[in-house]
């Protein structure tokens, strides 16, 4: 009879591209422990990569299997979690891994998470700031909207013209300039707020999805005029 200890020792050894990955648990929503734990001889198997949503190529979705020993992780990991992979021969980039599912592979003495990757493709994205205006009022008791200070700088972002409708605006009949901004990191905007992409102000007007593991997060904007 194998012993089944050294078995999966075995095993593991005779994995190839076995890496030291960063695993950040989720302590709160939206917070992660930092700098994270380091897990020692993981693998990874891929699944494959696909364009998230109809953005001609700007949006991808990477998937994932990672195997984690349990000698190097007791866990259990849990959904919502990051997994960050070293730069290595076959991994060019660091790329950072959220969990969405997960098993105990017990035969192998390891954990299998199955994991996403949202990307905004690097040379299709530029970034945005989001401001969030002061309490200021006029002489009317009206929020002034004079001042405002940066609440997230240098987001990730692909602005993307939508189509419109003739409306009235200050007065005059006009098509409002709306856009949809993808954001690579999540930003908890708020109404008001307006963002900057280094040439031109947009009002944010909502915000899509910002709870999707599986999503980017959307903000609608429209143009200042």
């Amino acid at each position: 009879m194998i012993d089944p200890a050294r078995l999966r020792g075995l095993y593991a050894r005779l994995m190839p591209d076995r890496v030291t990955v960063t695993y950040r648990a989720q302590t709160a929503l939206g917070v992660y422990q930092s700098p994270g734990a380091s897990v020692a001889d993981a693998w990874w198997r891929p699944g494959g990569t696909t364009e998230l949503a109809p953005s001609a190529g700007v949006a991808l979705l990477s998937l994932r299997k990672w195997y984690f020993p349990k000698s190097a992780y007791t866990g259990p990991p849990a959904v919502g979690d990051l997994i960050v992979n070293p730069v290595t021969a076959i991994d060019p980039v660091s790329v950072t891994w959220t969990v969405v599912g997960g098993n105990d592979a017990g035969a192998l003495g390891t954990w299998e998470l199955d994991c996403l990757s949202l990307q905004l493709q690097a040379a299709l994205r530029g970034s945005l700031t989001f401001e969030r205006p002061s309490n200021a009022q006029d002489a009317a008791g009206r929020m002034a909207l004079s001042s405002y200070s940066a609440v997230a700088s240098g987001v990730p972002a692909r602005v993307q013209p939508e189509d419109g409708a003739a409306g009235e605006v200050l007065g005059r009949v006009t098509i409002a300039r709306r856009f949809t901004a993808l954001l690579g990191v999540r930003v908890a905007v708020r109404a008001r707020d307006r963002a900057y992409d280094g040439t031109t102000y947009y009002t944010v007007v909502s915000s899509e999805m910002p709870e999707r593991l599986d999503e980017l997060q959307r903000v609608e904007l429209e143009q200042i005029l």
